[in-house]
């Protein structure tokens, strides 16, 4: 017995009730797609947050500084919840085409590695504007 896909109504579909290969590739394409443009903005917040980084340690007054390093953590922050976001994504994806999904995963890590550098910066300049305003104390 054959069973009509639920997405298009006129290919067949493996079990009743689910969707035929053909959907299923769309729709991983589709959430391909959708993870690459939060990849995108997470990368954009990934910058931010290092030139802010960056700012906040070659400003002389430390409240400037103290703004600056805030604004660099608030942004990898974003770029973090934006990298779990696209995980879940990949993660659904797995279930509709692993093949799209393996393939995406590849730049998830190169994302979360980024993270990682970022942190690492950002915890630098809060670490060196925290010095500076225990030394005005």
């Amino acid at each position: 017995m054959t069973h009509s896909c639920s997405r298009c109504f006129f290919r067949d579909a493996p079990v009743a009730g689910g969707s035929c290969p053909h959907c299923r590739s769309v729709r991983a394409y589709r959430l391909a797609r959708g993870v690459r443009g939060m990849l995108r903005r997470a990368a954009v917040q990934f910058q931010v947050a290092a030139n802010a980084a960056h700012n906040g340690m070659e400003q002389e007054d430390v409240r400037v500084s103290l703004r600056e390093v805030l604004r660099a953590d608030a942004a990898s922050i974003e770029a973090w919840e934006i990298i779990q976001a696209a995980q879940e994504l990949v993660d659904r994806m797995a279930v509709i085409h692993a093949e799209t999904a393996v393939a995406i995963g590849a730049e998830l890590i190169q994302a979360l590695e980024r993270a990682g550098e970022i942190a690492g910066i950002v915890g630098e300049a809060l670490d060196a504007v925290t010095v500076r305003l225990a030394a005005l104390a």
